[in-house]
């Protein structure tokens, strides 16, 4: 059975308007359409921006951060078909709304599921994510580590360790976008050092060849990957299919594989350790 519980006063919230409502750990838009409430979960799937604070039109009220769009009386997302928010029912009790949730339900403890957890920041864009690996690897905050992506190897900076005593070993909620290979030598540190140059001309070719398929997109910035075979362009605008042939037309002029990621959205992280994934392999398969 559901059990209905207060959130604040109907007057807070006019015609036409929304608020956000905190009670028992929920975040609660609550929307006022021609004195009638609807209520949904404040935070987008996409990216969790708070939909009250969203430009509302008719039923439906639109992401501040991407522009999703969701139907504030039935919670569907209108936009992204499959990405539905919580919808709550809205009572008003002598002027004080009250919403409908289902009853707390005890949340059983997480297993240790074997995968050791380290929060890394990587790439040149600074990224964050968390990374796992199933042998231990000796690093603490701060110390760079040799880790594989969805892009491949490249070189992290170790923001969290089980080693620093801040999370358990192994007991995490996260699931890894990558594996933590091992602590970076110094070889491995003058390796990226002698990559930090642009090849000549890269640049001013790939200036060119964006000019004549699509001059809306702006390079940035470029980032030579760990194997010292890749490089990444960062972009501003569109990704659209000319991007992969031009990305191929610069590979084959200057002997590197040629990739191109746009810089405001993280590129789509790989499975993590324990689904078969952490970038183009599963953990503890001994990448190097």
């Amino acid at each position: 059975m559901l059990e209905t519980i207060p959130i604040g006063l109907a007057s807070e919230v006019p015609l036409g308007a929304s608020k956000i409502f905190e009670s028992d750990g929920r975040r609660v838009a609550v929307f006022n359409l021609d004195g009638q409430f609807h209520a949904i979960d404040n935070s987008c799937p996409h990216r969790g921006a708070s939909l009250a604070v969203g430009e509302l039109s008719g039923t439906t009220v639109s992401c501040p951060l991407h522009g999703w769009e969701f139907d504030v009386v039935t919670g569907d997302c209108t936009s992204h078909a499959g990405n539905p928010v919580e919808r709550f029912e809205v009572h008003v009790e002598e002027g004080e709304l009250r919403i409908e949730i289902p009853p707390a339900v005890e949340t059983p403890p997480v297993k240790d599921d074997g995968v050791h957890r380290y929060l890394i920041r990587y790439g040149a864009l600074g990224w964050v994510a968390w990374f796992g690996s199933i042998e231990s690897v000796e690093c603490r905050h701060k110390d760079r580590v040799v880790v594989n992506t969805s892009r491949g190897l490249e070189l992290g900076e170790v923001l969290s360790s089980p080693l620093d005593g801040r999370r358990p070993l192994s007991v995490n909620a996260e699931k890894p976008t990558g594996e933590v290979l091992r602590r970076a030598s110094e070889d491995d540190l003058a390796q990226v050092k002698l990559m930090s140059a642009e090849p000549p001309g890269l640049l001013d070719a790939c200036e060119q060849l964006l000019a004549a398929h699509d001059p809306t997109v702006d390079v940035v910035d470029f980032e030579f990957l760990f194997d010292g075979k890749t490089i990444v362009l960062y972009f501003l605008g569109e990704q659209l299919p000319e991007l992969e042939t031009i990305g191929e037309q610069l590979s084959k002029q200057f002997h590197f594989e040629v990739r191109f990621f746009p810089l405001v959205e993280p590129p789509p992280q790989a499975g993590g350790c324990g689904s078969g994934g952490c970038g183009s392999g599963g953990c503890g398969t001994g990448h190097e």
